[in-house]
């Protein structure tokens, strides 16, 4: 038997966990609403070991849109019936979520053979007759992306697991309609363009001096590289402002200019991602 959920291209993928939750997320056709009303806000949070790159603020990786339910599993207790549990939280309509699990064995993982790494991974679906998995994530080809794992690659990783936890995840069926909010966008904006100033973190606009900071000791003295998904993020942000705007405008809560004068802050968010990957 085969079974395979919906997979649809996450508006923002800057880390493993945004990707898996914009591909859950997507289920909902209001869901980009959701993502203009609140993702506005960025912040970097000064020696916060859970936070290594900044973040769009209401896309917190320890936090779950409101719109997403999830169930948690106990993988010591679970490790000897793993398939037929996954299985059945498939045929339920859930995501499964593997919660740092080990991707060095995970077959299509950018880790796997190479470095033991405790990660996540969304799996979308099953193929019985091929003993596979479907994962959505970061694979061996360096992009977020859909892959099939072998079946015992999977069992590997989640026996050598550093908490053997996993979850099932899905939209709330009776979660309301989200609307385009211009009030709420507005004051996300306000808040953007004039941030606070807090010792221990960079808000909004204030968050662009911290990325210059960041190439210019790349530039000086950096032997590690500059981290790609830093750009990554920044593009994504300014995809999803562009956007905004447009669908602000298409609703007449502003004029078309606006939209069309932010594409060549788009464009160069754009090539400023590329800069980072080649260089």
């Amino acid at each position: 038997m085969i079974r395979e959920l919906p997979y649809k291209e996450p508006r923002f993928k800057y880390l493993n966990c945004t990707g898996m939750i914009g591909v859950i997320a997507s289920t909902r056709d209001d869901v980009d609403n959701w993502y203009f009303n609140t993702c506005i806000q960025w912040q970097y949070i000064k020696n916060d070991a859970r936070h290594k790159v900044p973040m769009i603020t209401a896309l917190d990786p320890y936090q779950l849109p409101p719109m997403v339910q999830s169930y948690y599993f106990n993988g010591f207790v679970m490790m000897y019936c793993l398939d037929e549990l996954v299985h059945d939280l498939i045929d339920h309509g859930y995501y499964v979520n593997f919660w740092k699990i080990d991707d060095y064995f995970i077959k299509g993982k950018s880790n796997y053979s190479q470095r033991h790494f405790y990660h996540d991974g969304l799996v979308l679906g099953y193929d019985d007759e091929a003993q596979t998995y479907t994962f959505a994530s970061y694979s061996s080809n360096r992009v977020f992306e859909k892959f099939v794992s072998p079946r015992n690659c999977v069992e590997r990783a989640f026996n050598a697991a550093f908490t053997n936890a996993f979850c099932g995840i899905r939209i709330y069926e009776d979660f309301p309609e989200m609307q385009l909010d211009f009030s709420l966008i507005l004051k996300g904006i306000r808040e953007y363009l004039y941030p606070l100033k807090r010792p221990d973190r960079f808000l909004g606009i204030y968050l662009y001096d911290w990325l210059c900071e960041q190439v210019e000791r790349h530039r000086d003295n950096d032997k590690h590289g500059l981290d790609q998904r830093l750009f990554r993020m920044a593009l994504e942000h300014k995809k999803c402002m562009m956007d905004r705007l447009q669908a602000l405008a298409n609703d007449g809560y502003i004029d078309c200019d606006c939209s069309d004068a932010y594409q060549p802050v788009y464009q160069q968010a754009v090539l400023l991602h590329y800069l980072c990957i080649k260089y």
